[in-house]
């Protein structure tokens, strides 16, 4: 049997991507938690970093009316309708007012259990199943059985996700590049001058990497103002090399474990 993640590692991941505004930064913490994530959860984990469950071509949906996600808080909350109605009102976002409000009926709670991600994504996937007479209903309770396990962040993002507003800046470009970062080298070209400032920037930040340079790109970062090639050695593994012909299967990271060329 697989144990799955807790939901708990992702809810701290949008928290952080929350607070950065960095889009090279995000893709760094989505790459590091996608390395740290089993193969049976990086597909859910991908798609809800997007606030889906599923792909951009399905028809499918989960979105919900913010009605129904004001009742949902009212009725996990014990708060009345007007109250919910009132705080979303006064903060404009659905998540903050679960947090909160189910942040109150818990302080005195112990969760019962855990919310794993499977379970997580497999209710959000229910939604899209449930129609016809009384659907409303029974999505509310889908949701809900959720929430009663969930810690007040948790509800944030609970809650957030089916209003279809993750609201954490992660656009399908910085997923894409957060694969490619996790499992790819990031190879870089010089003759795009427009990426120059990139690179230096990559580089900056780069920490107990290995990264392979050709010749030009050691004049290049050892230019006035930019990083120079001593900093670059004293924290990372530097390798000088003809990239002419360089392998391709090189670029494999795992086998390769090189995280720059340059």
């Amino acid at each position: 049997q697989i144990l799955f993640m807790n939901y708990s590692f992702l809810v701290e991941l949008y928290e952080k991507l929350e607070k950065t505004p960095s889009r090279l930064d995000k893709v760094s913490l989505i790459s590091d938690f996608l390395k740290e994530v089993d193969d049976d959860e990086i597909r859910m984990s991908i798609l809800l970093l997007q606030g889906r469950v599923f792909p951009k071509w399905s028809e499918k949906e989960i979105g919900l009316a913010s009605k129904t996600a004001e009742k949902i808080i009212s009725m996990t909350s014990g708060i009345s309708d007007k109250e919910v109605i009132k705080e979303f009102s006064e903060s404009g976002d659905l998540g903050l007012v679960a947090e909160k409000l189910i942040g109150k009926k818990t302080q005195t709670v112990l969760f019962s259990k855990k919310l794993s991600l499977e379970k997580v994504f497999e209710n959000f996937r229910k939604l899209a199943e449930t129609e016809g007479i009384g659907s409303s209903g029974r999505k509310a309770n889908i949701i809900s059985e959720l929430i009663s396990s969930a810690s007040p962040k948790e509800a944030k993002f609970i809650i957030r996700t089916i209003s279809e507003d993750l609201r954490i800046g992660v656009a399908e470009g910085v997923i894409r590049d957060s694969i490619a970062s996790a499992w790819f080298s990031d190879v870089e070209w010089l003759t795009n001058s427009a990426k120059r400032d990139r690179i230096i920037e990559s580089l900056q930040k780069a920490k107990g990497k290995t990264v392979v340079l050709d010749s030009a790109a050691k004049k290049l970062i050892s230019g006035k103002g930019w990083l120079s090639f001593e900093e670059l050695e004293k924290k990372n593994k530097v390798i000088e090399k003809d990239l002419e012909n360089f392998d391709e299967k090189n670029l494999w990271k795992k086998e390769s474990n090189i995280d720059f060329i340059i």
